[in-house]
């Protein structure tokens, strides 16, 4: 899957998901959330995980349709996309000061317990490196993009 971010002055961006077959997701997108979408990438690639937010988008699932509430999806989020969405949401927490890496693994457990989920078995000191570094490199890049560029990934 092709992944197209556009970076538009005064405007909210643009993410634009181009699937395996041909056919298109998209969204407008602001600040916050372009930087949450990239860790999501980051998380999703170092991880290889397939069933949380870029790999529904290549299985076909459309952007707004996470924005839905439960009984209005056509499916249901599977755990593994749920896992993900807590590990995003410290790890861009991390970026705003918000959270520290040394808690990293102490908040994830309490913040699973608190949504009733089971602890998984705890990512490694040496991936979650690199899942910070991936990050902070998507990050960066962005930044530098000019008002009416874009980022490209591929997934």
């Amino acid at each position: 899957m092709r992944i197209k971010l556009t970076k538009r002055a005064g405007k909210p961006h643009t993410l634009r998901c181009v699937r395996s077959d041909g056919s298109v997701t998209w969204s407008n997108q602001g600040d916050d959330f372009v930087r949450h979408d990239l860790i999501h990438y980051a998380v999703e690639t170092t991880l290889a995980l397939r069933k949380s937010f870029y790999g529904l988008l290549e299985d076909g699932w459309d952007i707004p349709s996470f924005a839905l509430p439960s009984g209005q999806r056509e499916r249901e989020i599977p755990v593994e996309a749920v896992y993900t969405e807590f590990i995003v949401g410290l790890l861009q927490a991390e970026t705003i000061g918000a959270s520290r890496p040394a808690d990293f693994q102490a908040t994830l457990a309490t913040s699973l317990r608190g949504g009733a989920l089971p602890i998984p078995t705890p990512i490694a000191t040496d991936v979650l490196h690199e899942i910070r570094d991936v990050s902070r490199d998507l990050l960066a890049r962005w930044e530098r993009v000019p008002p009416g560029g874009c980022l490209e990934l591929r997934f």
